[in-house]
């Protein structure tokens, strides 16, 4: 998404590797009548002196509580929920951190405040329809209809995020067009928009569920839901820890590596024999780590999918 429409209430930017040392020189001014800290976003732009050193920045950004990135022309978009910054003690970790990347890799960074209420002008304003594959497409309500799709999918994000625009979410989909899902049941962890359960659910799969960890993005999810006619799909609010003493015939998991990592036993008990687990939220220099990780809970390694520096993997309980 780009940052190319301001909104009014955002904040001011900060720059160079002393960005976060003020972490409150950037609030909205009119902050005591905006939506609770928790309900907003920060994107945040950095903009690397060397650019040949992006895809080393996102792999040390990739280990900090952002959500989403957007690969820039000088560097990346990243987002951050409130959550990570709606405290004094929060806020002191979230600068720490970005101050231990910039000692690693030199870039200027700038962030500003996105309201709740904004969020959809943001979307409409930069968001073209997605050509997943000669199958497969996501969409907009606003959107024209492509009409030469297997499945067309039709989100809308509001404050969640999995619109198909991020390499994984696509990597993810075009491994489940090969997959036989239906009567299958799934789950999906970090549903986001819902657009994998949704997916899912066309292709035939049930039961399906979905989980996430923002309340807003469990309502979001049950709304594409019901836009795309299959109002079936669970959606609940939570974390992995749903998976316990449960069976699912897939797992599918857009996340980031961290998690993933620390989710890989509870999804190898959940599988059924034979279940299929689908991983992204990934970079080509995360592969090694989860393979591992994945072999030593004794699931077993299938495929790689690549797009850019990202990648989605696949394995089989």
């Amino acid at each position: 998404m780009s940052s190319a429409s301001e909104q009014a209430n955002s904040g001011g930017a900060n720059t160079g590797a002393n960005a976060e040392a003020n972490p409150d020189h950037n609030e909205p001014s009119n902050a005591g009548a905006n939506p609770a800290p928790s309900l907003n976003y920060r994107e945040y732009r950095f903009v690397l002196q060397d650019p040949a050193l992006s895809e080393a920045l996102l792999g040390l950004l990739s280990d900090l509580p952002f959500e989403a990135f957007e690969e820039t022309a000088e560097g990346w978009l990243a987002w951050v929920p409130g959550s990570v910054w709606s405290t004094p003690d929060a806020e002191a970790d979230l600068a720490a951190a970005l101050l231990s990347v910039n000692s690693i890799i030199p870039h200027q960074v700038q962030f500003r405040v996105i309201e709740t209420e904004n969020w959809n002008a943001l979307w409409e304003a930069n968001f073209p329809p997605v050509d997943v594959s000669p199958r497969t497409a996501i969409r907009a309500p606003f959107h024209q209809p492509f009409g030469d799709r297997d499945i067309e999918l039709i989100i809308e994000p509001k404050m969640s995020f999995g619109t198909g625009h991020h390499a994984t979410t696509r990597l993810v989909l075009r491994l489940m067009e090969n997959e036989d899902l239906a009567g299958k049941s799934v789950f999906d962890l970090g549903t986001g928009t819902g657009v994998l359960a949704i997916y899912a659910a066309l292709k035939g799969a049930g039961p399906v569920w979905g989980v996430d960890n923002h309340a807003w993005s469990v309502a979001n999810a049950r709304e594409n839901a019901t836009r795309n006619g299959v109002p079936q799909i669970e959606i609940t609010e939570g974390t992995v820890e749903l998976l316990e003493g449960k069976k699912t015939d897939f797992v599918l998991a857009n996340i980031n590596r961290p998690i993933l990592l620390a989710s890989m036993e509870a999804f190898r008990r959940a599988l059924q024999p034979g279940g299929v687990l689908l991983l992204s939220g990934l970079l080509q220099a995360d592969e090694s780590a989860i393979r591992e990780a994945a072999r030593t809970h004794n699931l077993h390694f299938s495929v790689t999918t690549s797009e850019d520096q990202w990648i989605a993997i696949r394995f089989t309980a």
